[in-house]
């Protein structure tokens, strides 16, 4: 049977009797290379659920090969960075080390983490006495029959804050009643990690043990104001942490002259929103690599928080609307869905922007920035006063939109209608593209679509500058002729457009006065020699060609009329 403690193979290496024939799932090196990466992925992907040794500085016999202090150090930190450069996920194996008076050696346990388990880049299998590659069919094979990896459910037997295990109870209490007794002081912080199931694993640790969480106070110019560090990351989900940060910014908006900042008897920031932001580093973080890597950064006018990542996340990064799910720490995940901290399905990020927008804060921003070994992850949040004209924009769109999700969408195209349309439909998956189309078609929406341009209405346009007179500005006047004669040059119109279409598109009534407008400006633009008319209420844009020929026909006709008169 094999060995699964350090204590066991250390008692069968004394006794002489760690041989690879005599022990199960042992693989013994003299010294070590890179290329015995490939036995650990081969051990790894073992699916009986059965751990696995690697002992280094033991020849084939089960004799210590009597290397010295020096050798343990160097190799220590050359295995450490090939596992963490080569081993995917790194959790699947653990390194020991331990010096005798024969000599040093290095453990490494090896588990099946859930997932199947690659040495630079490729899957091994025990085959006989070797490791071989895994084809392409056997992989899948493994992947459909393993559960998926999960770093959180992990062991770890390193002590918790006890005060952090009650006070997470008595939110799972709330959240849930009748998952504890009324009375909490019966229970132990043990007790209750062991009804959460979550006893001695690395979700433990996370929450409420040796899990670092860096918070960085600083002013205005980016100088450092002051640092602390939180062990135990729900410490950063409380209820006062969150009122920490909410005062900490009032205190500095009541500081600063002329500032923008909520004021000190505002909410700077949606609490939910907040709460998301922050539980969704907790949640997602790479805790294997750099403990999770978590930083708070506040600062008078935003809050950023990051997280290290996967650098698979990209793809996520930038999709604020989307419903994938992609979480690695899925135990950890489901302890804070018990204490209803954080969401699984997916829809955080969406819930953070409709949050922020809905309270007429500006949009939140995600940043994703890769390296050699990872990836970062970073989530910013603004508190400037509210934006009043943003408001009642949406205020109008929940009106118009009885689908909530074209509401938001709605609102979402006239924050990013300065983009290209192709950047839109990047930030958003499959379902909310449609929604979006629908949105765009309607004749309720915000903005119209040519091309990769987003052009908003003219009552959008209104709406966000409070502009009080009816008369079209000069600005105005050149995006609307802009967004006109691309739409005459579309879909074969041949810089044909009808009045109708030109004010569907800017987005005017059917009034007496936006319709005497609407034909002052086709008339500007003819006098100009931009259009001409090709019968009431009918107009053609002219090609730079057409343009040119109008201006030397113009010319001949003078010269021609000088003709005859002399």
């Amino acid at each position: 049977m094999p060995t699964s403690s350090i204590e066991e193979i250390e008692q069968l290496l004394r006794a002489g009797r760690l041989t690879e024939l005599t022990a199960d799932r042992v693989e013994l090196k003299s010294s070590w290379r890179q290329d015995y990466g490939k036995d650990i992925s081969a051990l790894a992907n073992c699916t009986d659920n059965e751990p696995g040794w690697l002992v280094v500085g033991v020849d084939d016999s089960g004799t210590i090969s009597g290397k010295d202090y020096g050798w343990l150090q160097k190799t220590e930190h050359e295995i450490a960075n090939h596992i963490n450069q080569m081993l995917a996920p790194v959790w699947a194996a653990t390194v020991f080390t331990r010096q005798y008076d024969n000599g040093c050696c290095i453990f490494i346990f090896i588990k099946n983490p859930g997932e199947v388990t690659d040495w630079n880049g490729k899957a091994y299998k025990l085959s006989g006495t070797s490791s071989q590659p895994m084809s392409p069919e056997e992989r899948i094979s493994l992947t459909l029959k393993l559960p998926g990896e999960d770093f959180s459910k992990t062991p770890d037997l390193s002590p918790t804050n006890s005060s952090l295990v009650m006070e997470f109870a008595e939110k799972v209490k709330e959240a849930h009643p009748g998952e504890f007794p009324e009375d909490l002081s019966a229970l132990s912080s043990t007790d209750v990690l062991r009804r959460l199931k979550i006893f001695q694993t690395a979700t433990a640790a996370i929450l409420f043990g040796r899990y670092p969480v860096r918070i960085a106070y600083l002013d205005k110019d980016d100088e450092i104001l002051s640092q602390e560090t939180k062990r135990g990351a729900y410490s950063v989900l409380s209820d006062a942490f969150i009122e920490t940060i909410q005062n900490w910014t009032r205190t500095q908006a009541t500081s600063l002259r002329g500032n923008t900042t909520a004021t000190s008897t505002e909410i700077p920031y949606p609490l939910k929103a907040l709460r998301e932001v922050l539980a969704n580093a907790v949640a997602h973080a790479m805790y294997h690599r750099s403990e999770g890597d978590i930083l708070i950064e506040l600062r008078p006018k935003r809050i950023s928080v990051s997280n290290s990542c996967g650098k698979e996340a990209r793809a996520f990064s930038k999709k604020w609307f989307a419903r994938e799910t992609h979480a690695n720490n899925k135990l950890l995940m489901q302890s804070l869905r018990s204490a209803q901290i954080a969401d699984e399905l997916g829809s955080g990020k969406s819930r953070v922007f409709r949050l922020m927008v809905e309270s007429g804060k500006r949009e939140p921003i995600i940043e994703f920035s890769e390296f050699e070994f990872g990836a970062k992850w970073s989530i910013t949040l603004y508190n400037e006063l509210e934006n009043l004209p943003l408001l009642e924009l949406v205020s109008r769109f929940r009106e118009t939109f009885t689908d909530s999700e074209k509401a938001r969408i709605a609102t979402a195209l006239v924050l990013w209608r300065n983009r290209s349309w192709s950047e839109v439909v990047s930030r958003l998956d499959e379902h909310f593209q449609r929604v979006a189309v629908e949105v765009i078609q309607s004749a309720e929406s915000p903005v119209f679509v040519i091309g990769e341009e987003i052009f908003p209405r003219r009552w959008v346009n209104v709406a966000l500058t409070g502009q009080m007179s009816r008369r079209f500005t000069q600005i105005e006047e050149k995006q609307i002729k802009t967004a006109l004669q691309r739409a005459a040059f579309e879909n074969n119109r041949q810089g044909y457009i009808t009045s109708e279409l030109a004010r569907q598109l800017i987005g005017l009534s059917n009034t007496q006065s936006e319709t005497v407008q609407l034909s002052n400006l086709f008339k500007k633009w003819k006098d100009a020699g931009e259009i001409q008319m090709v019968k009431r209420g009918q107009w053609k844009f002219l090609s730079e060609s057409e343009k040119q020929t109008k201006v030397i026909m113009t010319i001949l006709d003078r010269f021609t009329k000088q003709i005859i008169e002399q």
